[in-house]
């Protein structure tokens, strides 16, 4: 792994805190390529809250998609997906309404995944393969999506646990959702049951 984005990803994991690792075994996607991660327990306010939504609704949950970049993975990785509809932090419309929005497929949530905005100024990242990778991350989502639309737009962010991160250049080939559905859900039901 270049230095550049293993130091990156030494001071996310410190400051966070939390248990972020490689994807390996049956929690790798290989469709969505070399640099994948997991969180095994994200902010856990989140994942209690989780296990009662989908406890209650007794339905399985959702695989959806946020695109980001680099820059906002920190915020992110430590106070989870937030509603930012009408603050400085909105990176972009909100026609839908105030929300989390999240996309069936990948591949539309990657088009609203950008380089950061440090990387491209910055004489560490100048030059780094990962200059322009773009952040893509598997969410699950308590229950059936609200909506058969192809974005959802979630006004309550605690049915929302970030699961996979996904590191990608921005030529990259984005899987259909109905090819890795199936695996996201097994590695979140493992993540959730403690298998991991």
């Amino acid at each position: 792994m270049p230095d550049q984005l293993a130091k990156g990803l030494i001071w996310v994991c410190t400051s966070y805190r939390g248990f972020l690792s490689t994807a390996v075994d049956n929690l790798r996607i290989p469709s969505f390529g070399q640099h994948q991660f997991f969180l095994a327990n994200p902010v856990p306010e989140l994942e209690i809250a989780l296990a009662a939504y989908i406890k209650v609704s007794q339905s399985l949950s959702s695989v959806l998609f946020h695109g980001t970049s680099f820059d906002h993975l920190h915020a992110i990785l430590c106070q989870a997906l937030r509603v930012c509809s009408g603050t400085r932090l909105q990176s972009h419309g909100a026609v839908w309404g105030n929300g989390v929005y999240l996309a069936e497929e990948a591949e539309t949530a990657w088009e609203y995944a950008a380089q950061a905005s440090w990387a491209a100024n910055s004489s560490g990242w100048k030059h780094s393969a990962y200059v322009n990778h773009r952040v893509l991350l598997g969410c699950e989502l308590a229950g059936e999506r609200p909506s058969k639309d192809e974005i959802c737009v979630i006004t309550d962010p605690t049915k929302i646990v970030l699961r996979h991160i996904y590191s990608m250049p921005p030529k990259a080939k984005i899987p259909q959702a109905k090819d890795v559905r199936h695996a996201m859900q097994s590695s979140f039901a493992s993540l959730r049951s403690g298998a991991l």
